[in-house]
């Protein structure tokens, strides 16, 4: 053993560029994944949303029609006693 040394650790490994283009393309299929996933949940949430502003002004209407209908009886029955 005297005289022999030992030079460490092998040649550090790198991966190939088929690997590293192989990595590559799962990153980007890995993006294209996340994307797709964002707009789908961002086309629920805006049909959510479109759907709540629908029900809530829908809601608003209905109010104001029975408002409005009120303040006609009224007028009416007003009418007739004014006569």
């Amino acid at each position: 053993m005297s005289g022999c040394k030992k030079t460490g650790s092998s040649p550090a490994k790198t991966p190939s560029a088929k690997r590293k283009q192989s990595e590559g393309g799962e990153d980007a299929n890995i993006a294209s994944s996340v994307s797709v996933a964002i707009e789908l949940a961002l086309a629920r949430q805006q049909d959510n949303l479109e759907a709540a502003v629908t029900r809530a002004v829908q809601g608003a209407i209905d109010g104001m029609k029975i408002s409005v209908e009120s303040l006609e009886r009224k007028v009416v029955a007003h009418m007739e006693t004014v006569k």
